[in-house]
C-alpha cells in the first residue's frame, strides 16, 4: 500500500454444570480459506495483512504460536511477545490499524489507569478464527474459544481457625496460613478434590469456603468484547550525544511493540478487551484454553469486523461448536492456508 495512503488512514485515528458441546460444523458450512482471501487486497510487503473492503473486514495470516500458558495478548508481532500470545503474524501493527480503518471502522480510546481507571473503548469487534485440520476440513472459531480464566494462583478465605480435631492431608492443595487466618488452595479445584476436602469437616463456614473455592477456580471462558481501542503514536529516540540527551526521534506507532491483540490492558494496543484485566503476575487472568487449539505452527487466518456482523457474542454464524465454556478439543492439524 503507498505511504501517503497508508498515513492518511492512520491520520484518522486517535491516539457450574458441564456443558453440552454440539456437534461440529458441517464442513460446507466453513468457507475455505481461498474463500476468505477472495477480493482482499494486500496492504503489507508480506502480503500477511488484507483488505477485504466488500465485506467491511480486515484478514490477517497469522500462525500460532503457543498453546498452553498465561496470556497477554491473543495476536502478537514476531519477536514481542509470542511467550504469552496464542498467534502472531509478519507484519506490523498499524497496518492492521489502518485496514481497520479503511473497513469502516473507527478507533477509540486505550485504557487508563491515572487518576483512575477507564476501560479501553472503540468499535466492537467480532475475531473469527479460521484453519484446516489435519483431515484438510475447513475450521472456525470465535477467538474468545481459545481464551479462558486462568487458574494457576491461590484462592483464599479468611477462617479464625481450622475446624476442631482437623489435619490437611499433604497430597491436597488445600493450606491454613494461621498467622494470617487464611485458609488458601492452589490451582483448579477438581470434583473429587473438594469432596475430599468438603469430608475433613462438616463446619458450615469451612464447608462454604471449599465450595467457593471449588466455583471460583473453574476456568470460564473469555466473555469481555474485543475493542478496536487504536493504540498511540509517541516520538521514540532512536540518537543520543554524549551527554545521553536524545538526538534523534521516530513517530513510532505504540502497538508495534507486539501489543496487537491484547487480553491484559496495555494502553499501546492496537485492540484491547473492554474489561480491567491485569498484566501483572498471578493476578494474570486469562490463559490459553489448550485443548480446543490446533498444533504451533498450524496457519490461520483471522477475520476482524464488526461485532454486529456476526451476533453480539461476536460467534461465526457458521459455528453452531462455540461452546466456548468447554475444554473440549478442537481438530487440528498442520494445514496450509491458500493463498
Amino acid at each position: 500500500m503507498p505511504t501517503l495512503l497508508l498515513a492518511a488512514l492512520l491520520a484518522q485515528s486517535a491516539p457450574a454444570a458441564e456443558p453440552t458441546i454440539p456437534p461440529p460444523p458441517a464442513p460446507a458450512s466453513v468457507p475455505s480459506a481461498a474463500e476468505l482471501l477472495k477480493g482482499t487486497v494486500p496492504l503489507n510487503e508480506a502480503g500477511t495483512v488484507l483488505l477485504d473492503k466488500a465485506r467491511k473486514r480486515a484478514v490477517v495470516k497469522a500462525e500460532i504460536c503457543l498453546r498452553n500458558g498465561p496470556l497477554e495478548m491473543l495476536v502478537c508481532l514476531p519477536q514481542t511477545k509470542e511467550h504469552e500470545s496464542i498467534l502472531k503474524y509478519e507484519g506490523d501493527a498499524r497496518t492492521l490499524h489502518a485496514a481497520l480503518v479503511a473497513a469502516g471502522l473507527q478507533p477509540g480510546e486505550p485504557v487508563t489507569f491515572d487518576p483512575h481507571f477507564a476501560p479501553p473503548k472503540g468499535a466492537k469487534l467480532a475475531l473469527t478464527l479460521h484453519w484446516t485440520d489435519e483431515k484438510g476440513v475447513a475450521r472456525q472459531a470465535a477467538a474468545r474459544d481459545w481464551v479462558r480464566t486462568s487458574t494457576d494462583k491461590w484462592y483464599e478465605r479468611d477462617l479464625a481457625a481450622l475446624p476442631a480435631g482437623m489435619s490437611l492431608p499433604e497430597d491436597l492443595e488445600l493450606r491454613y496460613d494461621a498467622p494470617n487466618t487464611d485458609l488458601l488452595w492452589y490451582g483448579r479445584m477438581s470434583e473429587e478434590e473438594r469432596d475430599r476436602a468438603l469430608a475433613l469437616s462438616k463446619d458450615g463456614v469451612y464447608q462454604e469456603h471449599i465450595r467457593s473455592f471449588y466455583e471460583e477456580s473453574q476456568p470460564r471462558p473469555l466473555t469481555a468484547d474485543f475493542v478496536f481501542a487504536g493504540s498511540f503514536l509517541y516520538d521514540k529516540p532512536v540518537a543520543y550525544n554524549a551527554e545521553g540527551e536524545v538526538t534523534e526521534t521516530v513517530r513510532t506507532y505504540a502497538a508495534e511493540g507486539g501489543e496487537v491483540v491484547c487480553v491484559a490492558n496495555f494502553p499501546a494496543a492496537t485492540i484491547d478487551i473492554a474489561e480491567r484485566s491485569s498484566a501483572e503476575g498471578e493476578n494474570v487472568l486469562y490463559e490459553a484454553a489448550t485443548e480446543r487449539i490446533p498444533p504451533i505452527g498450524t496457519p490461520v487466518l483471522i477475520t476482524f469486523e464488526r461485532q454486529s456482523a456476526l451476533g453480539a457474542a461476536g460467534t461465526p454464524a457458521a459455528s453452531p461448536d462455540a461452546a466456548a465454556a468447554s475444554d473440549a478439543p478442537v481438530p487440528g492439524g498442520d494445514p496450509a492456508a491458500e493463498d
